[in-house]
């Protein structure tokens, strides 16, 4: 689940996220082994845009539904007209789109939400907007369209009401009090399931202690589950206090919850962090604390958790795979850089959204240099020089994003960074998610849902990626998706409810390109051949018959295959080096076996998703 509370620009300070190379994962429960890092390929300058952004009062966020666009909310009357804009990155053209500025960014869906005089939802598709009500304080990572708001912030009153959207903010429902009759007072979204919660509440006692309470929900807040109670001494304004938090990181298992716990006041304040690992129950590990000398910083990856900690004199990185046994890895510097007009600098870690494998070590100020991990900060490789704010696109292919010390935008393309994406991964424990040790991946949700109402394992394979939001070469529009051994899953949000809210992609287009602009053979346009019981599509030039027709009408027809593209054809198997009677279709490939004419296995489909993918280099 992220958050998104879009802020001013800080030239000082430096919130970097990148995706890079390549996840080597460790199965077991021991410490991870450190590797030494391994030559890369040179990586490209920046590119200047000459796009600027306005330096005061303003917003910005990358559009997660168009590929290089950036938006920005302007409000400095001098640079120009006080709304919304849209930056092209790959045109260089800058465009006003609404009279409105943005305060909250919805990176999945593309919609903005602003507070100027009520809630308002607007974006590209509705420029002047909606008034709704909400604007929403926690919004899914997951791909799913649920938004969640705690309270109301934009009235400044904490009422303790919990609102949920199925809709991206469009409508909304009102949850009642936790089992315990009480309001919410905190909320913990897991990133890998929006729909799973935890919820923690208060109450006075009359020791004149608190008692801190834990609640735990699989379905948005419909029906809660008691998990903890703590009681908590005191009622003074330096007395001890918790609120919940969700781990960062696309794969973080919904049994992971921390606590947050503030004591103290002021700058001597401390803030802690403690781990649970069985959904709430306990919180056994501690993980750090953040105050006036320390700071704590942690991401859960593919691997495990990863923790960046500073005492009062240095700092340190260490990994976990258990979530109990740490072991400290190599910073990749020798010393801290030191600036003459700022002393010390501070050192973040920070985590690629839509590549949690991926890891990035920067310094405030864009001083010193900029550093990526590709297996979950075990290995680090320097990248080219460090920039103010950095940010990594919300989708692959991938690229950084950067505000130079002018405010101009630079972008970085990295495609090659994606290969990350077939690594494998822990199970993510979700409700109804389903792990398989045969490539190591998840399977959950509405991809889930498809995945077994069409066919399973015999039609698709197995989970080949996690699912990410990458760009769609047949429309040019992106897309959350999740590869399989056979194929690609693509989920259409502007289609929910109907049956078409998942598509397959059009993988026997992408795979044939080249030889049917060439008219290679069997993908020319052919007449129609009147073979008996067979059918001609004239949209393509294709005739189907024989078992391929029968496969193709008996197992989802167009929908799920899409029109033929080719005739038969002799090919020989990537997969087996044999050679069979194939026929491509806009979204497969068919196979004739004949040592298994008169069984269900007669015509089998190619693994074109595995096709696809080492095309791509990421297999």
């Amino acid at each position: 689940m992220t958050y998104v509370r879009v802020s001013r620009i800080a030239r000082q300070v430096s919130i970097a996220v990148v995706a890079l190379l390549v996840l080597t994962l460790v199965t077991g429960l021991s410490g991870p082994k450190v590797e030494a890092a391994s030559p890369t390929a040179p990586t490209p300058a920046w590119k200047e845009t000459g796009l600027f952004v306005p330096t005061e009062s303003t917003s910005y966020c990358q559009d997660g539904t168009r590929p290089n666009t950036l938006l920005v909310a302007n409000r400095t009357p001098g640079f120009g007209e006080i709304g919304t804009y849209e930056y092209n990155l790959t045109t260089g053209i800058k465009k006003k789109f609404s009279s409105r500025t943005f305060n909250v960014c919805n990176e999945a869906t593309g919609w903005l939400f602003t507070d100027d005089n009520t809630a308002t939802r607007f974006g590209l598709a509705d420029p002047d907007g909606k008034a709704v009500g909400h604007i929403p304080t926690h919004t899914a990572a997951d791909g799913s369209l649920i938004m969640y708001e705690l309270g109301e912030p934009t009235k400044n009153i904490y009422s303790g009401r919990l609102s949920v959207s199925l809709d991206a903010g469009k409508t909304w429902q009102v949850r009642g009090p936790l089992p315990n009759g009480r309001d919410y007072q905190s909320l913990a979204v897991v990133q890998s399931d929006a729909r799973t919660l935890y919820a923690m509440n208060s109450t006075a006692l009359p020791n004149g202690n608190r008692l801190y309470t834990i609640f735990f929900s699989s379905d948005t807040g419909l029906t809660w589950e008691k998990r903890a109670e703590r009681e908590v001494a005191g009622s003074s304004s330096l007395s001890t206090s918790y609120s919940l938090a969700a781990l960062g990181g696309r794969n973080a298992p919904a049994n992971l919850v921390t606590v947050v716990s503030y004591s103290g006041g002021g700058s001597s304040g401390a803030e802690g962090f403690q781990l649970s690992s069985d959904g709430g129950r306990i919180f056994p590990t501690t993980l750090g604390y953040n105050s006036l000398y320390f700071k704590i910083e942690f991401y859960h990856t593919p691997f495990g958790l990863v923790r960046l900690a500073k005492d009062s004199s240095k700092y340190t990185l260490s990994i976990t795979a258990d979530y109990s046994n740490w072991q400290e890895v190599p910073l990749p510097f020798t010393f801290e850089p030191f600036n003459i007009d700022y002393g010390p600098l501070s050192l973040t870690l920070r985590q690629a959204p839509n590549d949690p494998a991926n890891l990035f070590l920067s310094y405030a100020g864009g001083f010193g240099d900029l550093w990526h991990s590709a297996n979950s900060g075990r290995t680090w490789q320097k990248l080219i020089g460090n920039q103010p704010t950095v940010l990594i696109s919300p989708n692959a292919p991938q690229s950084l994003l950067a505000l130079d010390k002018n405010s101009q935008v630079l972008t970085l393309p990295l495609p090659e960074l994606d290969r990350t994406q077939t690594d494998g991964v822990r199970p993510i424990v979700g409700v109804g998610s389903d792990f398989y040790a045969a490539t190591n991946h998840n399977l959950s949700g509405v991809f889930k849902k498809y995945w077994q109402q069409h066919g399973g394992l015999a039609e698709f394979g197995y989970p080949r990626t996690e699912p990410f939001r990458e760009l769609n070469p047949s429309d040019g529009k992106v897309y959350l998706v999740q590869y399989f051994e056979r194929n690609r899953f693509e989920y259409h949000p502007e289609l929910v409810g109907t049956p078409y809210e998942v598509l397959l992609g059009l993988l026997g287009n992408q795979l044939t390109e080249e030889r049917r602009i060439l008219g290679d053979g069997a993908f020319n346009r052919f007449d129609n051949a009147n073979y008996p019981g067979g059918t001609y599509f004239p949209q393509t030039g294709h005739n189907l018959r024989n078992s391929f027709k029968v496969y193709w009408e008996a197992n989802g027809g167009l929908a799920l295959y899409g029109l033929p593209i080719s005739e038969e054809l002799y090919e020989v198997n990537p997969d087996d080096g044999k050679t069979y009677v194939v026929q491509y279709f806009e979204r497969n490939r068919f196979e004739f076996h004949p040592e298994f004419v008169g069984t269900r296995y007669e015509v089998l489909l190619g693994l074109l998703g595995n096709s696809l993918l080492k095309n791509k280099g990421w297999l």
